[in-house]
């Protein structure tokens, strides 16, 4: 079963795979760790899944933000 040829084949899987995502390790502290995995688990998501909403909803939030606050502007004025 398997052999070089599935091997050489799954290594190119990866390989294709990793040029395609990017990689965050994040170490919170045991307890923050706990909450953040009780409240995935509530929402019914993986952690990842609920970590990557959370950033996209903050992403969206200063977005909104920074063009309510300087409108005509993509960001905040140079000083």
């Amino acid at each position: 079963m398997g052999g070089k040829k599935s091997r050489e084949s799954q290594i190119r899987a990866s390989v294709k795979y990793n040029r395609a995502h990017d990689y965050f390790g994040i170490r919170p502290d045991k307890e923050t760790g706990a909450a953040i995995r009780q409240a995935a688990a509530a929402a019914g998501q993986s952690v990842q899944r609920y970590i990557l909403d959370a950033v996209q909803s903050r992403m969206e939030y200063d977005a909104w933000k920074n063009a309510r606050d300087f409108p005509g502007e993509v960001g905040p004025p140079n000083l």
